[in-house]
C-alpha cells in the first residue's frame, strides 16, 4: 500500500512541474507586457527570399550594436544591453554589461554575434514576429512595398522589463502590421 502512495505523490509532482514550468513562462511574459517598458526597434530591409519562413517575420535591427568602450566580448557570449530611447522614442543600446544592472529594469539579456575593437553587435532575444499563417504572404507584400520606401518608418514595438521582452507588434508608417493586413 505505501508503495501506491508513493507512486501516486510522485506522478502528482510530475504532473504539477509540468505544469508550473510553461505556466511561469506565459505569466513573465504577461507580466512584461503589463508592466515592462515599451520601446520602439528601428528594423531594416530583410533579403525578401528570407523574409518569411513558415509564420514568422524575419527582423533585422538597425541599432543593435554599441562601442565596446576598450573592453574585449566574445562571440556568443551572454551579456546585459540597458536600453534607452532617442528624442524620436527609438530605442538605442546605453551601456553593456557582463553582469545584471542593478539600477534599471529596462535591459534586454542578448549575446554577442560580433565583435571587433571598434563595435559589438548583438543578437536581439526578438528577431521572429509570428503571424497567423494566412495573413504572412499579405504582410510580405506590404512589407516589400511600404517598408522599403525612403522614409517609411518601421519598428518592432517590444515591451522589455529585467531582461524579459516581449515583441508585441511590427509597426510599419505607424499602423500595425496585423491592421494594414486584415484591410
Amino acid at each position: 500500500m505505501n508503495n501506491k502512495v508513493f507512486i501516486w505523490i510522485l506522478f502528482v509532482l510530475m504532473v504539477a512541474a509540468q505544469i508550473f514550468a510553461p505556466a511561469s513562462m506565459v505569466i513573465a511574459s504577461e507580466d512584461t507586457l503589463a508592466t515592462g517598458q515599451e520601446f520602439k526597434f528601428r528594423t531594416e530591409p530583410v533579403d525578401p527570399a528570407d523574409l518569411f519562413r513558415g509564420r514568422y517575420i524575419t527582423l533585422n535591427f538597425r541599432d543593435n550594436s554599441i562601442s565596446p568602450k576598450g573592453q574585449t566580448w566574445k562571440e556568443t557570449e551572454t551579456v546585459y544591453a540597458t536600453i534607452g530611447s532617442d528624442d524620436s522614442g527609438f530605442a538605442y543600446i546605453t551601456d553593456l554589461s557582463r553582469d545584471r544592472p542593478q539600477n534599471t529594469v529596462s535591459y534586454l539579456t542578448c549575446s554577442v554575434r560580433y565583435s571587433d575593437a571598434d563595435n559589438v553587435t548583438l543578437n536581439f532575444p526578438f528577431n521572429r514576429f509570428y503571424m497567423e499563417e494566412s495573413k504572412a504572404p499579405e504582410a510580405e507584400k506590404i512589407y516589400n512595398r511600404i517598408g522599403r520606401l525612403p522614409g517609411s518608418r518601421t519598428y518592432a514595438l517590444v515591451c522589455i522589463k529585467k531582461g524579459n521582452s516581449v515583441l508585441k507588434d511590427v509597426v510599419i508608417d505607424g499602423v500595425p502590421i496585423g491592421l494594414k493586413v486584415s484591410e
